[in-house]
């Protein structure tokens, strides 16, 4: 019967697998398109610069080897297992880039890839790494190195909704990326080239030497050549399997049974990729379920798979042992989970922003700290385990975002400088006051230091704030800006803007109040920009003033020039009221006498500053509005509540929240039967909680006192007359000899 079969090759079809039409016409974005396509197939050419795990010492010998300015190389951290290094060789000398490695993508420069190999092809072609500088030679290691980590399933799984756990099957198999802790693995399915979660318990490590594809039933990785012609020949037309290629090693060929021939196909291996007819293919799965769809030869399909039964009686588990593991893994989902890191210092939901994009995003955010690493995870929801980005804040500089930038309060910004020539910025949005300070405060100490020096006395803090008023503009060239608008930065970092004035003869008059300037800011920059169509803004001129130039605490009103971005001549002036702030808030109970003389009874000490103050209300009301700031009357509400009474007679000024308890006595039930419920001990953050807001008062007494300070003369009158001024006069120059003290300490 074998006589009349014909073995034909053939792996040319070019009317079934042209990839492209050739009467097609491409734009340059479908050329960038196609080509991201298919440089998944060139990842051995991560074999010409990966190096493994590598320390930085013999990383450098190899790149002096090299001794080419642009050569590079990429290694996993020896000290950071689980992190990756991009090695360069520049102008400068060997530059270390850190990658972290998360969830199966790569993050460096506040950019993200999906793998090194991507990485690596952005800033060769893309991107400069340093100033003018490109990743140019590959400095190949001493021999090809395969680290990755295979894994086999032994026991099938069902994924729960809502989560990136994977459904698998008995037999399939993953490649490792991360460990997540609590038992749980990050990997990429090879069958399907799904990423996501997989339980340690449920696979086992897999042999090298195994071929991956042996969990298809019809893939033959020890039948001969002649014993697959045999097989089909038996099974009929239409039938099919796959096995290695024996004249290309790495390669597979699929025999097919067809009009009685066997026609084989060769289906070629290109890193994790698979290609066949010019078609790229995840994984041998795929290639087989297209030409079982669609005809792999005119009129004909793959039909009948020849079935591979023998099965690997070493990996059988045992009823009882799989019920074991299964107990374990919901155990440990239990356990597990964002939620309950113990690294984690805050978490919540905050809106996000890039440069680029317009809209706002609700994504749930991660305040994480392992050991020397903090960063901000960025999650869809609190049940991901994969984000959708982080930033690394050792590399990050937190800036605030006035209002008038996206017309909507309570936003910050992180400023993420991990290379020399690239700056990523995210902006962020709370949804009230409260909540922006906590991030801020918590995200403060762990981003890049911005202080000029170390403070050498616990619970000392420099403030510097700089109230700016626009007040009017002069001369400015309208046939070139006609639609003008000013930006506030610091720092090259845009933190406000003015709205566009429509008429030469409209003054602005708009007020910012920078509160919290970073210490490394030594000046601050206004910009004259002009609106244009679609958000295509132009900038023009600009001025620069020096905070050093500025008087403390005197309010300063004058007209400042601009100068153009082209010099044309005359480009106008701009009138600004400026009041820059710099003081020194020591530790609060130094401030308790002057808090004592502002809560008396009396109130003469708050009535006595109003009157002289005249230039400082704003700042003086807002800092005794939050010395005077009482929760007694929250207190009293929320133990009634939680008594689940309300309020009778004998207090008849606080029945109006009467309608507030009765409202929420069921949810209060439900929250202590919730609370009686737990079963470990949260860690306790009350403390932190107390000195953050005492330092808080500290900051706005801080500011009372240097009113004090500023109106003395004025005070010294009023004592004369009223012994509580004469007191007030007392502490405030025995604050002020007391800060000078704090000052000499620090220089």
């Amino acid at each position: 019967m074998t006589k009349n079969i014909q073995v034909v090759l053939n792996n040319e079809f070019d009317e079934f697998f042209s990839p492209i039409a050739k009467e097609d016409t491409w734009t340059s974005l479908q050329i960038f398109s196609f080509w991201t396509e298919y440089r998944g197939p060139n990842e051995e050419a991560r074999t010409e610069w990966y190096h493994g795990r590598l320390d930085r010492f013999t990383a450098e010998e190899r790149l002096w080897d090299a001794s080419k300015i642009g050569s590079y190389l990429v290694r996993e951290s020896d000290r950071k297992p689980g992190s990756y290094v991009l090695s360069y060789l520049g102008r400068t000398g060997i530059n270390h880039f850190r990658v972290a490695a998360v969830c199966g993508d790569y993050y460096i420069g506040g950019r993200q890839f999906n793998s090194l190999t991507d990485l690596v092809a952005y800033y060769t072609n893309c991107s400069d790494l340093l100033k003018r500088e490109r990743l140019l030679y590959p400095s190949p290691p001493p021999e090809p190195v395969n680290d990755k980590k295979r894994m086999v399933a032994i026991l099938p799984y069902t994924k729960m909704p809502d989560t990136d756990e994977l459904s698998f099957k008995k037999g399939d198999i993953f490649f490792v990326h991360n460990d997540m802790g609590e038992g749980w693995l990050w990997v990429t399915a090879h069958r399907t080239g799904e990423q996501g979660l997989i339980f340690c318990e449920l696979v086992e490590d897999l042999d090298d030497s195994i071929d991956p594809n042996t969990v298809f039933s019809w893939f033959h990785p020890n039948v001969t050549k002649s014993e697959a012609v045999d097989m089909l020949v038996k099974a009929g037309p239409g039938s099919f399997l796959v096995r290695p290629s024996d004249n290309s090693p790495g390669d597979y060929s699929l025999f097919f049974h067809i009009n009685n021939q066997i026609q084989r196909f060769r289906i070629e291996k290109k890193g994790v990729r698979y290609l066949m007819g010019g078609r790229t293919f995840e994984c041998l799965d795929a290639v087989i379920n297209r030409y079982r769809k669609e005809q792999i030869v005119e009129g004909h399909t793959l039909v009948q798979p020849m079935t591979n039964d023998t099965e690997d009686s070493s990996r059988i588990t045992s009823f009882q042992q799989a019920e074991k593991i299964y107990a374990t893994l919901r155990e440990c989902r239990e356990q597990s989970g964002v939620k309950k890191n113990k690294g984690i210092k805050m978490q919540g939901y905050l809106d996000k922003k890039s440069e680029k994009i317009k809209k706002w995003k609700a994504l749930y955010f991660v305040l994480l700290v392992d050991g020397t690493d903090t960063h901000l995870y960025l999650y869809e929801n609190p049940k991901r385990t994969k984000p959708k980005g982080l930033i690394d804040l050792s590399c990050a500089y937190i800036y605030q975002v006035h209002e008038s930038i996206f017309d909507r309060p309570h936003c910050f910004q992180l400023v993420e400088r991990a290379l020399p020539c690239l700056a990523t910025i995210t902006y962020l949005s709370a949804p009230n006051s409260e909540v922006a300070m906590d991030w801020i405060n918590a995200l403060k100490p762990l981003c890049v230091s911005q202080l000029t020096r170390t403070p050498k006395v616990a619970r000392l803090q420099e403030l510097r704030s700089l109230h700016l008023s626009i007040i009017d503009a002069h001369m400015l060239p309208y046939k070139l800006v006609p639609n003008p608008f000013i930006m506030v930065s610091l720092n090259n970092v845009k933190v406000a803007r003015t709205k566009v004035k429509m008429s030469p003869h409209v003054p602005w008059d708009e007020e910012f109040v920078l509160d919290d300037l970073p210490p490394d800011v030594m000046s601050f920059t206004l910009s004259l920009c002009n609106k244009g169509k679609r958000g295509k803004d132009t900038e023009a001129a600009e001025l620069t003033v020096e905070l050093c130039n500025l008087a403390n605490g005197e309010e300063i009103d004058e007209w400042y020039p601009l100068a153009g971005i082209t010099p044309i001549g005359d480009w106008g002036a701009l009138r600004l009221k400026l009041r820059y702030q710099h003081d020194l808030a020591m530790p609060p109970e130094e401030y308790s006498p002057l808090q004592q003389l502002l809560l008396d009874s009396d109130l003469q000490v708050v009535k006595a500053l109003s009157d002289i103050c005249h230039l400082d209300r704003v700042p003086l009301a807002n800092s005794l509005l939050k010395i005077f700031r009482s929760l007694v009357m929250v207190a009293k509400c929320l133990q009634n509540l939680a008594n689940l009474v309300e309020f009778g007679g004998k207090e008849p000024y606080m029945e109006v929240v009467n309608p507030f308890i009765l409202k929420n006595k069921e949810r209060m039930v439900v929250f202590l039967d919730q609370l009686s419920n737990v079963n470990e001990k949260p860690e306790a953050e009350s403390t932190i909680i107390r000195d953050k807001t005492l330092f808080d008062i500290a900051k706005d007494l801080a500011s009372l006192h240097q009113i004090c300070l500023h109106h003395t003369k004025e005070l010294q009158v009023l004592s004369k007359h009223q012994p509580i001024i004469k007191q007030l006069v007392t502490v405030t120059e025995m604050l002020n000899k007391h800060k000078q003290k704090y000052e000499e300490m620090l220089r």
